[in-house]
């Protein structure tokens, strides 16, 4: 009983362990803020006008935004003429995405990766958290 349990618990540990490397995997790619979706995520569950209003103006601004997390650990987030090149990784067993740009570092917590939509929910941050959800980038 004592060796079965000991054998499931180096099971659990060893699949904790392999989550970081899958999902890096899924994240390398282009990406782009699916502004329709995050609405409907978003704005249905704010209540306070001020705080819409804030969540949409960040959306219309993110709106062509683009991001590319590559395979090598870096990454470009440029958004209309400007562009920040940094790092990135996953860390927390896979649990949490890390870009490390010039505005210094945003780390979202990976909510879900759904075929090839991502949803982020920032850790820490000013201003309204809401969840940014990311598609493929054309």
């Amino acid at each position: 009983m004592s060796r079965n349990l000991s054998t499931l618990l180096f099971l659990l540990i060893l699949l904790c362990g392999c989550q970081g490397p899958k999902v890096k995997k899924e994240l390398i790619g282009s990406w782009r803020y699916d502004l329709d979706s995050m609405k409907r995520e978003n704005l249905r569950s704010q209540a306070d006008p001020t705080q819409r209003n804030y969540m949409e103006s960040m959306m219309l601004a993110l709106r062509m935004a683009k991001i590319d997390l590559l395979d090598d650990g870096s990454a470009v987030f440029s958004l209309d003429d400007t562009l920040q090149e940094g790092n990135w990784h996953v860390q927390n067993n896979g649990k949490e995405l890390v870009m490390l740009l010039k505005d210094g570092p945003q780390v979202s917590r990976i909510q879900r990766i759904a075929r090839d939509t991502i949803f982020l929910d920032p850790v820490s941050a000013p201003g309204p958290q809401f969840t940014r959800i990311l598609v493929p980038a054309n």
